[in-house]
């Protein structure tokens, strides 16, 4: 989210305070326009949608970059995809979602449309919820291979603790 915005001039205008309410509704209507423009979404549902009370859309404006690599950092996970486009097909005629996975996307997994949206959305937190991460012993496979757990032992019994788990 940026901080204000550029007129048709080029000159940018700092915007004090955002109002998340109002700029989810804007994001929501646009992005809905876009789907019925493109054919993907009927006007009557687009309507249907911005009736609900809660339209799924969201905007979240309180955290402010103080400095440009902060800035990068964030907007870089912004634009890292769940998953990879490349990776995904479908067969329209089935309704079936195909996931490309292993040596150079070999291997597919087909699955119907509604299982894969449930896949998808069952990895999207709470919220509220808490999201822990794992280290050391816990990690990721990669790291249990390079370091066993007898070389951990061998090492100061402290520094094994935070090998164990990291919150």
């Amino acid at each position: 989210m940026t901080e204000g915005g550029v007129d048709k001039a080029g000159e940018f205008h700092k915007v004090p305070r955002i109002d998340n309410t109002r700029l989810a509704e804007l994001f929501a209507r646009e992005v809905l326009a876009f789907l019925v423009h493109k054919e993907l979404l009927s006007p009557e549902w687009a309507e249907r949608l911005l009736s609900w009370r809660h339209t799924g859309f969201n905007v979240h404006s309180r955290v402010r970059a103080r400095i440009k690599t902060e800035a990068e950092r964030v907007g870089k996970y912004m634009i890292r995809p769940l998953l990879s486009l490349e990776r995904l097909s479908l067969d329209e005629r089935d309704g079936q979602v195909g996931y490309h996975y292993g040596q150079e996307a070999r291997e597919v997994e087909r699955m119907d449309y509604l299982e894969f949206t449930a896949r998808v959305t069952s990895h999207i937190p709470d919220k509220g919820q808490v999201t822990v991460r794992y280290f050391g012993l816990y990690a990721n496979a990669q790291f249990s291979s390079t370091t066993s757990s007898s070389s951990l032992s061998r090492r100061d019994p402290r520094r094994r603790i935070s090998y164990i788990r990291k919150f």
